[in-house]
């Protein structure tokens, strides 16, 4: 999929929805100390409800799970010591999701772009209702890139997301 650098209306997402806490340790059984750890927390804001990242919907998990590699992404490429990546790769990201969060995930590649100043995300995904929120399908089969899965153009815009369908699709 290919999605614009300047959506439409406010960037939402990011938003504060859900917070994630890294937590290294936990009390001991006995309540004595602590112990070594690692736990995800998400905190969600809308519902003051706070569980561990393994206890979230499919969905949920999804997003909070995309937030947080997105996020490291961003990062890397802040501290790339004047390396600039252009273009993110996710693979596979979407399967849990409906409508409503493929509709937020797309929103937040879309984000991730402008913070990181990627020219492109390409995703692969084998969920139509978030390729088609896209501003570009590439198809890949017999040695080729082509644009809208026929015989169009070959694809060399900037600042865009794109979904690549690769023939297993």
């Amino acid at each position: 999929m290919i999605l614009g650098a300047k959506p439409a209306g406010p960037m939402r997402a990011f938003d504060s929805k859900f917070e994630i806490r890294f937590r290294t340790q936990r009390p001991k059984a006995d309540g004595k100390g602590m112990v070594d750890d690692f736990d995800v927390e998400v905190r969600n804001k809308n519902l003051d409800r706070t569980c561990l990242v393994d206890e979230l919907s499919g969905g949920q998990f999804v997003l909070v799970n995309e937030a947080v590699n997105l996020g490291i992404a961003i990062y890397n490429m802040r501290q790339g010591d004047g390396i600039h990546y252009e273009t993110l790769f996710r693979d596979e990201t979407v399967g849990a999701l409906d409508a409503a969060n493929g509709k937020e995930y797309v929103r937040m590649l879309r984000r991730a772009m402008d913070l990181s100043s990627f020219h492109q995300v390409i995703f692969i995904c084998h969920t139509p209702l978030v390729w088609e929120l896209a501003d570009r399908i590439l198809s890949v089969g017999d040695g080729r890139v082509v644009a809208g899965g026929s015989e169009g153009e070959v694809v060399t815009d900037h600042r865009s997301v794109v979904h690549l369908i690769t023939p297993n699709n």
